[in-house]
């Protein structure tokens, strides 16, 4: 009640334009943040859909593409757990490869990115946390 007396008074005061609580401001904050957190969500999503659908995509056209090899293996006397073993191998040393070479690029291009949108009043420094990963 005191408070609320208090901006009463400031608000009718001739050079005071506005008047917001310190609760107030939070609230606008907190509701904020909750948009915010929702389209990051949405957005990583997303992300995350179209990265599966890429990679479903390559490994479909790879495997067409690799359909003779594939074929010429099996005449020469592979089996088809062989010839799977074989795929599945190729495929754990390319993704142990790529995430390998991939977390460190990801976080270079990130700083590099910061860095580039950095100004004389303000910085963005890249922090990464394990759990992101």
């Amino acid at each position: 009640a005191q408070m609320s007396s208090v901006e009463n008074r400031l608000q009718k005061m001739n050079r005071v334009s506005s008047v917001t609580s310190p609760a107030r401001e939070q609230e606008t904050y907190e509701e904020l943040m909750g948009t915010a957190t929702t389209s990051i969500t949405v957005m990583i999503l997303f992300a995350g859909l179209l990265g599966m659908a890429i990679i479903y995509n390559t490994s479909v056209m790879t495997f067409n593409e690799r359909q003779r090899e594939l074929a010429s293996l099996r005449v020469l006397g592979y089996s088809r757990g062989e010839v799977a073993g074989l795929l599945r191998k190729e495929t754990w040393i390319q993704a142990i490869l790529g995430i390998g070479l991939g977390l460190p690029a990801g976080k270079a291009a990130g700083a590099a990115y910061m860095a580039s949108a950095s100004t004389d009043l303000y910085s963005f420094p890249v922090i990464i946390y394990p759990r992101t990963y």
